[in-house]
């Protein structure tokens, strides 16, 4: 028999995790359905969906009715969801239910077109009578599960789920008569087509289903090919082609995802916009930089043109950073300190505070090491991190710059894992106040193969000992992250999956220290390789008493741990920028074998 809700909100009121656990189950689908259905948009519904357990975990305690527990719960829901569009300034969404928009696209053009008629037919039922369609039709609810869930009797539910038969039945006759008398849709219609396919790819590729991603920018390449030829298929054929590059990138060869770049480039020179032409020409450049490094140099020294044609200050930038990367691989030093100079310039004249923190990272790994010649090392990073940080909660948004990285299966494996905050990161928040000591948040997160990887992020602790070189620290926030692979069926290739279990698998542990940061993380990676990475010293100007205090100046050196003395290896990280909320740190990494030059 199974549990009510009510002894279940006993049970989690009495401190029983495993009950608030059980609720979780059984209503995380309808919550997500109920997001979906107010966002539109996955990532966004996974949010909501989050947010709508922590808050009433948060407030279990104030629950009068614990019977009452799903309406209650859908009123959380819906109040998130209402907070969100007003931060985002976006309206409630017309027909972008979430069932419709997670199915397969295994009916090619035709099915892709139906399903966006019946999808904007279901768009102008009225609200409740959508709800109820979308939870008992598409999240596959029973009636008496939806009639929990809204709080209404099963009744009404079945009532308005015949309500809503009749109007699509009559939305739809039209086009079904259409479809019958060999009707063919007008451009309008098919240019709806081409950019509801193309929206459904961007929204796979965002919560990184790979697959569905490719199948969608096929869809939206095949209905471009009914476009008149002219300016606007050219551009549609670009577009597409160049969003399709992003998603095989990783889960296909270089030669596919470069051959792709190659025709949207061809595509792009009948067209008068220099600045995609040179976005184009660099991602060529990155695609062969290392194995045939002059004809990246090519590509980088046209788009460069390009940009100064156009005056894009931070494009040129770009281009002179990665000639600098060039020239470094060739140990010809004195040619890329000109191009890093001429970088560094243009980004402080446009204001780029994460690629002035890349500059000043490249300059400073060479004076740390005490070695111009950075081929000698066995890997190197110059990178900028870029935190968020409000509201209690830190997320890890970006990390542009270069990794250059030399792998030998005689070096200790041990090296190859760092970049600490990037190795939290698979969720993006990474810390957060609200969450308590058991709570955990959860999600699909980035993947080398055609599907999510899944991510679980749990508070274990708030009063943990650590010792580490920088010194003993006491009441330290535990934290331990798990990512492994998701229970869908994943076609990508092997070296994909090897690369998701080096990379991205496993599990870590973090360290924070109140008014330190960040000083120990223990990875285990998939492919069983294990690190210790600990805070040698730190610079934290201030009185913050957080887990993660950032201030302009705050600097932190880390190393490994049971490394063999003959092998040298740090990462160093300090904040050089800030815009409202963004934190910038330059972080610079190495490792090499032997004593450092002097």
């Amino acid at each position: 028999m199974e549990t009510s809700d009510a002894e279940l909100v006993r049970r989690t009121r009495c401190g029983n995790r495993r009950a608030f656990a059980e609720l979780v189950e059984r209503y995380r689908n309808s919550v997500y359905g109920l997001a979906f259905h107010c966002l539109g948009s996955r990532e966004d519904a996974q949010d909501a969906a989050q947010e709508a357990f922590v808050q009433a975990y948060g407030r279990l305690g104030q629950l009068r009715e614990p019977d009452r527990f799903a309406p209650w719960l859908r009123r959380l829901t819906l109040n998130g969801c209402a907070d969100h569009r007003r931060r985002c300034g976006r309206p409630a969404p017309l027909g972008n239910e979430g069932g419709l928009q997670a199915q397969p696209a295994d009916g090619g053009v035709d099915r892709l077109t139906t399903r966006l008629a019946v999808q904007e037919a279901l768009g102008r039922l009225p609200e409740r009578t959508r709800l109820a369609v979308v939870l008992c039709h598409l999240e596959g609810y029973s009636h008496e599960e939806a009639s929990r869930f809204l709080g209404i009797p099963v009744g009404t539910v079945r009532s308005r789920l015949q309500h809503a038969k009749r109007r699509l039945r009559e939305e739809m006759r039209d086009m079904v008569s259409e479809e019958l008398n060999g009707g063919r849709p007008d451009a309008d219609w098919t240019r709806r087509v081409v950019e509801e396919a193309m929206r459904r790819g961007d929204d796979a590729l965002r919560a990184y289903q790979r697959g569905d991603a490719v199948r969608h920018y096929d869809e939206a390449l095949t209905a471009i090919t009914t476009f008149p030829t002219g300016a606007e298929r050219t551009r549609a054929t670009m577009t597409a082609l160049l969003q399709k590059e992003r998603a095989i990138r990783y889960t296909r060869s270089a030669a596919e995802a470069d051959s792709l770049l190659e025709q949207a480039l061809a595509l792009v020179g009948r067209m008068d916009d220099p600045q995609t032409q040179a976005d184009i020409l660099r991602r060529l450049g990155d695609g062969c930089a290392s194995g045939a490094p002059e004809r990246s140099v090519e590509y980088y020294r046209d788009a460069l043109d390009l940009l100064r044609r156009a005056g894009d200050v931070p494009g040129q930038g770009h281009c002179l950073l990665s000639l600098a990367l060039h020239s470094l691989r060739r140990n010809e030093n004195a040619i890329a300190q000109g191009h890093l100079e001429q970088a560094q310039a243009l980004f402080e004249q446009a204001d780029c505070l994460d690629w002035i923190a890349v500059c000043r990272a490249l300059r400073d790994l060479p004076a740390e090491v005490g070695e111009p010649d950075l081929s000698r090392l066995l890997l190197w990073h110059a990178v900028c991190d870029v935190l968020d940080k409000s509201a209690g909660v830190v997320r890890f948004r970006a990390q542009p710059g270069f990794m250059v990285t030399q792998r030998d299966d005689a070096v200790p494996q041990a090296l190859y894992v760092g970049s600490v905050f990037w190795q939290l990161s698979r969720l993006g928040a990474f810390l957060d106040a609200g969450v308590p000591i058991g709570g955990a948040w959860a999600g699909d997160t980035f993947s080398f193969s055609d599907r999510p990887l899944r991510t679980t992020l749990t508070v274990l602790s708030d009063s943990e000992p650590v010792t580490v070189p920088a010194g003993t620290f006491a009441g330290c926030l535990l934290t331990e992250q798990v990512t492994a692979a998701g229970g869908d069926p994943d076609d990508a290739p092997e070296a994909s999956h090897a690369l998701n279990r080096r990379e991205l698998c496993g599990a870590i542990r973090a360290w924070y220290a109140p008014s330190v940061g960040l000083v120990q993380v223990h990875v285990r990676r998939g492919d069983g390789v294990e690190a210790a990475i600990q805070l040698r010293a730190y610079q934290v100007g201030g009185e913050s008493e957080e887990y993660l205090p950032l201030a302009l100046g705050n600097r932190w050196v880390y190393g490994w741990a049971d490394v063999p003395s003959d092998y040298d290896a740090g990462e160093v990280y300090q904040v050089t920028g800030q815009a409202d909320s963004l934190w910038f740190l330059s972080h610079y990494a190495y490792a090499f074998r032997g004593s450092r030059a002097t």
